[in-house]
């Protein structure tokens, strides 16, 4: 199971104003002015399932503007709205999220913005382990490196450098060590060659261990 705890990723400082203007919604039929999330704009509303799989599409339609149609699932992964209690892991911490089966849950407190990079975020472990056949085998950094890879690009392409800023800054080796071995994959390789090795590697020293029969 994959998930995206409180205690590992800054993605509540979304509610903060872009650094640049991106020429994009911040997300689909939002009211806001796009310089101050702060004030009683529906943006800030939490989510139900409806508008949780408009935003979804919309991460959908941004990763496929700048990475190409391999990043389209079809069908797409299910979002279902979760509570604290559904998404608490051993040790006691809540997940902003979690991705399972292709599944999708998502912290029912979570506002358009930051569930727009969260679920950017898990939709990167769904497109990994719907097309990576080693993806039972993954590397914590291989998976959440490209999964934080894929919140970075939503988060660049709404103009939140910042926010891009604060995923990379991000606490732990596994989840920095993972990224910023991705976003040198995109600088020298290019997003096609990309996301050819995410779904086919197990960890950035090489294809990795044998598929098993089935």
């Amino acid at each position: 199971m994959k998930s995206l705890t409180l205690g590992i990723v800054l993605f509540l400082c979304l509610v903060n104003p872009p650094a640049w203007a991106s020429g994009l919604p911040v997300t689909p039929n939002c009211d806001c002015d796009g310089h101050n999330l702060s004030g009683p704009c529906n943006c800030n509303q939490s989510l139900d399932e409806d508008s949780a799989r408009e935003v979804l599409e919309y991460v959908v339609f941004l990763l496929v503007r700048l990475a190409g149609p391999e990043m389209r699932l079809d069908p797409p992964p299910s979002v279902r709205m979760a509570g604290p209690e559904e998404l608490r892991l051993e040790g006691g911490e809540v997940a902003l999220a979690t991705c399972q089966a292709q599944e999708i849950r998502l912290g029912r407190w979570l506002s358009r913005p930051e569930a727009l990079v969260v679920l950017a975020h898990e939709y990167g472990h769904a497109w990994q382990d719907r097309l990576n056949p080693r993806s039972r085998s993954l590397s914590e950094r291989f998976s959440e490196g490209f999964a934080s890879w894929t919140a970075h690009l939503v988060a660049r392409q709404t103009g939140y450098l910042r926010i891009a800023d604060r995923v990379r800054r991000q606490s732990g080796p596994v989840y920095q060590e993972g990224l910023e071995a991705f976003l040198t994959w995109e600088r020298t390789l290019g997003a096609a060659r990309l996301l050819e090795l995410a779904a086919s590697w197990s960890d950035f020293s090489g294809e990795g261990p044998p598929i098993p029969d089935p």
